[in-house]
């Protein structure tokens, strides 16, 4: 159970090609290749370390004397070079479980860290996948990127982070970047997912992540009755912050029931969201014909493009001082499977 720090003169278990097997092994301790066979976890490098206790490891290459690849650590990354990561996800790995992150690889680069069950790191430096419960997830490259998501990848870029509550999650490529949803992605610059199956394409930061973005959402729902039902995925905005959120939207809904027949609805809208406002006028929603309504939970009813199911109610949009919502109601003794659609341009500034 001894960590890999120091070579191994083992007999290698594979030939490569035709070479004997001290030929093998004298080709690897050359270039530095530890392996132990009890634990079978490979290591290149003096400097590179390999927690004691982990099975089936891979460091393939990389790294350096001050910029060493691990896995298995609760350290942070060392570099503290521009840019430096400041989100508070940047700290030690304090929640590792000793000896948890087998059958992980790290196949180059440096310092980069793997806490993962069979987690991912292709190169880059400073990349860093945290301790997940469930864990297999990736860092394919990049820099000071950090990955603490479920089954989720970071592709490329500086400083994206996918946070603990992240399953099947990812960011293509981008500069700060963030998603901590189930199924969201984002990419470009300072793009943050805000909901459950959001796509969040960023365009710069102004002030925070997520004030230059645009946004698509899908959801859905199945009703049974003619109770208002909120839909699965609601876009979440960060409160007591001291901002204002604001945007334009676009929603559409449609429903089937058994029968076939359907019911489909739409609307646009801007909205505004001031988390410092006074109570009970924290939120607006316009409607197109520039009807406004300002509250804590302001409704905006949307337009029946077709119905021919007959629902109770009109779907409607709804604010609340911490995101947005869709709201269908159904028909009593019915049961309709309901999908949405939210485009947003999203707007914001520090106050």
């Amino acid at each position: 159970m001894n960590q890999i720090v120091a070579p191994y003169n083992n007999t290698p278990s594979v030939l490569l090609g035709t070479d004997t097997a001290a030929q093998v092994k004298t080709a690897l301790s050359v270039v530095g290749v530890r392996t132990d066979p009890s634990n079978q976890n490979v290591c290149v490098h003096d400097w590179n370390v390999i927690e004691g206790g982990l099975t089936r490891c891979v460091i393939s290459g990389g790294g350096a004397s001050n910029y060493p690849n691990l896995i298995g650590s609760t350290v942070r990354p060392k570099g503290t070079e521009a840019p430096d990561p400041t989100h508070p996800l940047w700290t030690e790995d304090v929640s590792y479980v000793t000896e948890s992150a087998h059958v992980s690889t790290i196949s180059g680069g440096y310092d980069n860290i793997n806490n993962q069950l069979a987690g991912y790191c292709g190169g880059g430096g400073h990349n860093w996948l945290k301790w997940n419960a469930v864990g297999h997830s990736s860092i394919i490259s990049g820099s000071f990127n950090l990955n603490a998501g479920a089954r989720s990848i970071i592709g490329n870029g500086q400083i994206n982070v996918i946070g603990q509550n992240a399953l099947y999650a990812g960011i293509f490529c981008g500069i700060g970047c963030e998603v901590d949803t189930i199924g969201g992605q984002a990419m470009g610059s300072y793009g943050i997912s805000r909901s459950r199956n959001s796509f969040a394409q960023g365009g710069g930061k102004k002030a925070f992540t997520g004030d230059t973005q645009r946004q698509p959402v899908v959801g859905g729902v199945v009703t049974a009755n003619a109770t208002a039902t909120f839909l699965s995925n609601d876009i979440q905005f960060e409160t007591g912050l001291g901002r204002i959120y604001s945007g334009q939207g676009t929603v559409r809904v449609n429903g089937i029931d058994a029968a076939g027949d359907m019911a489909s609805y739409s609307q646009n809208f801007s909205y505004k969201l001031n988390d410092g406002g006074a109570v009970g006028a924290r939120s607006t929603l316009i409607g197109p014909t520039g009807t406004k309504v300002t509250s804590d939970a302001p409704i905006l009813n949307m337009v029946s493009t077709y119905d021919d199911i007959g629902c109770a109610a009109l779907p409607h949009v709804r604010m609340t001082t911490g995101g947005i919502f869709v709201r269908v109601t159904g028909k009593a003794a019915t049961t309709i499977a309901w999908s949405y659609e939210i485009i947003l341009l999203e707007n914001g500034i520090l106050v």
